[in-house]
């Protein structure tokens, strides 16, 4: 619209369609290193490029981490854990292709938590306390 002044007079109205879609975005999800069996938790940092909230599941191993306070992972026994990151967008961003990053829980030594039989880091030694001897058919 150009209403015009002294020298020139009014322009005519011109009317356009403008058509706005949505932007994608992308989200960078840190690795996850393997750990030890304990009883910290590990912070989770994944980020969308756009700066919308990033949110966390357990999509494999759920009986060795969950996610606490949103952000946070609580190791509850040994093996291998996938987690994955999600953002489902808003009315202006779409939602990005989720990242999944997967570690292994270890333990340093035998203790009643759930696992794998075989834990997936590294060897391990276990050392225990002596035993009396059992003799069974005289051996």
């Amino acid at each position: 619209m150009q209403p015009g002044n002294e020298i020139y007079s009014p322009a005519p109205d011109v009317q356009q369609t403008i058509r706005v879609i949505k932007g994608s975005q992308v989200i960078s999800f840190d690795p996850i290193p393997d750990m030890i069996y304990g009883p910290q938790l590990f912070q989770l940092t994944a980020n969308s490029s756009v700066g919308l909230p990033v949110s966390y599941s357990v999509i494999a191993g759920s009986s060795y981490a969950t996610i606490q306070s949103g952000n946070k992972i609580k190791l509850t026994g040994a093996g291998t854990v996938t987690i994955r990151a999600s953002q489902i967008g808003n009315v202006n961003y779409f939602g990005a292709t989720a990242v999944d990053r997967t570690f292994c829980i270890g333990v340093r030594t035998l203790s009643a938590i759930i696992g794998d039989a075989e834990p997936c880091i590294n060897t391990y030694r276990y050392n225990a306390q002596k035993i009396p001897v059992l003799i069974i058919n005289g051996h």
